[in-house]
Formats: C-alpha cells, sequence, structure tokens
C-alpha cells in the first residue's frame, strides 16, 4: 500500500501529534512516517520548551508511599464503621473460618454481610492490599491484635445464643 503511494524519501504527514503543558513548562511529542529503501519506518520526537517560573506556581508533593496510602485507606474505613455506629477494633480473628468473600468495598458492608447471615458471629476486614471480608464462625479462638492492617467486629448477641462447647 504504501510503495503504491509514496515513492523513497517521501515524507508521510504526522501521524501522531501531542502538546502537555504543566507550570510554562510544555512538551510536545510528534511521530512522523517516511517511506525508505521499501520499508516504513517510524520516528518519534519530543520538544521540551521551559517557560519562566512565576510565584503562582505549585509545587507538586512528593508521591505517597504504600504505607501512607494504606494508613488513608484504613482510616477511610474506620471513619465509615463509626459514622454507621458499629463497633469494632483493630486485629484479626484467628479460628472460626467461615466463609471468605473478596471485593468487598467496605468494613461497613462486611460487618453487614455477617449480620446478615445466622451462623456468622465475627468479622474480619482487609481492605488494604485485597478488600477481602472473612466471616467466622463460634465463641471461641485467638485475636491478633497485631494485625493492624485489619478490622474486626462482632454481632452483638450472637455469642451468647451459640450452644456451649465453642464452634458451630
Amino acid at each position: 500500500l504504501f510503495r503504491s503511494r509514496f515513492s523513497t524519501g517521501s515524507v508521510v504527514p504526522p501521524v501522531a501529534t501531542a502538546v502537555c503543558s504543566r507550570g510554562g513548562t510544555q512538551i510536545r511529542f510528534v511521530i512522523m512516517a517516511f517511506y525508505q529503501l521499501g520499508c516504513l519506518v517510524l520516528l518519534s520526537s519530543a520538544v521540551l520548551t521551559l517557560g519562566q517560573s512565576s510565584a503562582t506556581d505549585v509545587t507538586t508533593p512528593p508521591p505517597k508511599t504504600a504505607d501512607e496510602l494504606d494508613a488513608e485507606a484504613l482510616a477511610l474505613q474506620e471513619k465509615g464503621l463509626k459514622d454507621a455506629k458499629i463497633e469494632y477494633k483493630k486485629g484479626a480473628w484467628l479460628y472460626g473460618d467461615y466463609m471468605q468473600i473478596n471485593q468487598i468495598t467496605s468494613a461497613v458492608e462486611c460487618h453487614n454481610l455477617c449480620q446478615a447471615d445466622a451462623v456468622c458471629s465475627h468479622w474480619n476486614y482487609h481492605g488494604v492490599g485485597g478488600d477481602r471480608c472473612d466471616l467466622k464462625k463460634g465463641s471461641t479462638g485467638g485475636f491478633n491484635e497485631d494485625a493492624g492492617d485489619w478490622l474486626s467486629g462482632d454481632i452483638a448477641g450472637r455469642l451468647e445464643s451459640l450452644p456451649s462447647g465453642g464452634d458451630l
């Protein structure tokens, strides 16, 4: 197709151009194509133009670390639980695994799933790096307070109504 339309050394009009600018600095990208020795050749170029800085330029803060983003996500989940007046604590129940549900977007939703399930007595929510909700059953089991990236809670009244002897 190109052989029939362009001769050797012919330049094809720009394939794509883009201009990005911020705070007086501008970068222009151009992608060109030409036909040379039987081959279509693509070239790209970028031109950087530095503008005058002004007193109104805003300094961009450095990107947040993964730990900072995780702490913000956890604080947002805690706020949701407090706003919904749901009792919780940081940490995770270790035993009584009943059901794991992924792609749960909030600790409140995890609590509500547990509350709607007649067997569920505890819940764990891991909103950092996975959005995972673990539903737990039973009245015995350990609790890991060092799991600070988990939020957990109990369903009021469920523990007292379980048969004696621990887990269902």
